[in-house]
C-alpha cells in the first residue's frame, strides 16, 4: 500500500514528459521485477524510467515487428541510449527450449513453438550443461542481434539514432533479487559465469 501511495504522489512529476534512461527488454516472467539495486539495496532505477519490452525468455528476434518497433521508439523517439537485456535465473522458457534441443520433454507444436524455435536452434548448435547456461548465453545472444538491429536503425535515412548508444546483458537471480551484469568479454558460444555484482552497470559498447 506504501509504494502505491508513493507511485500515485510521484505522477505529477512524471506525466508532463517522458524521459526514460533505459529500454529493458526482459521476460514475462512476473518474478523479475523492472528496477536496478546495488550491493547495498539502494535502488539505483525505478520502473518509472525505464521503458518495457517483455516476451517469453526475454529474446530479440529481428523478425519480430513487436520487439523491433518497441526499440526503434525508444531509441529514435525518445532518445534512449542504454539497452538492457535481461535474463533470469531458473526460466521456464529457457528450460523448454533447452529440453527440446535435448529431446526430452520438449515444446508442443503450437504458437509458442514457432516463438521458441530459434532458441532452441541455438541450443542445439552449443553445448550448454544446464538450463542455466543456455540462459546466460541467451541473454549475450539477444545482446548480438539488438547491437545489430541499432546499426541496421543507423543506416536508414532521416533517423536519428544516438552515436552512444549501449547494449548491455544482465541476469536476474530470483534468488536474491539482484541482477548481474554478464562480462563483455565472454562469448555467447561459451559457458559463462556470471561476474560479482557492482553498484555500477557494465556495459557492453556498440562497435
Amino acid at each position: 500500500m506504501e509504494n502505491t501511495t508513493s507511485f500515485i504522489d510521484s505522477l505529477d512529476q512524471i506525466i508532463p514528459e517522458h524521459n526514460p534512461e533505459f529500454i529493458w527488454l526482459g521476460c514475462s516472467d512476473a518474478r523479475v521485477p523492472e528496477r536496478f539495486v546495488d550491493e547495498q539495496g539502494l535502488l539505483i532505477a525505478d520502473e518509472t524510467q525505464i521503458f518495457v519490452h517483455r516476451n517469453v525468455a526475454n529474446q530479440f528476434q529481428l523478425s519480430d515487428p513487436n520487439a523491433s518497433s518497441a526499440v526503434a521508439f525508444g531509441v529514435t523517439g525518445l532518445g534512449v541510449k542504454r539497452l538492457l537485456v535481461v535474463g533470469h535465473t531458473h526460466c521456464a522458457g529457457v528450460a523448454a527450449a533447452y529440453n527440446e534441443a535435448k529431446k526430452e520433454n520438449g515444446i508442443r507444436p503450437s504458437v509458442l513453438a514457432t516463438w521458441m524455435q530459434p532458441l532452441v536452434n541455438y541450443a542445439k548448435k552449443n553445448c550448454y550443461e544446464d538450463a542455466e547456461q543456455l540462459a546466460v548465453g541467451n541473454v549475450l545472444l539477444q545482446v548480438q542481434q539488438l547491437k545489430t538491429f541499432v546499426e541496421t536503425l543507423r543506416k536508414e535515412d532521416g533517423v536519428q539514432v544516438p552515436s552512444d548508444i549501449t547494449v548491455e546483458g544482465y541476469m536476474f537471480d530470483i534468488a536474491d533479487g539482484k541482477l548481474k551484469p554478464i562480462s563483455s568479454t565472454e562469448s555467447s558460444k561459451e559457458t559463462v559465469e556470471p561476474t560479482e555484482l557492482t553498484a555500477a552497470i557494465s556495459s557492453l559498447a556498440v562497435n
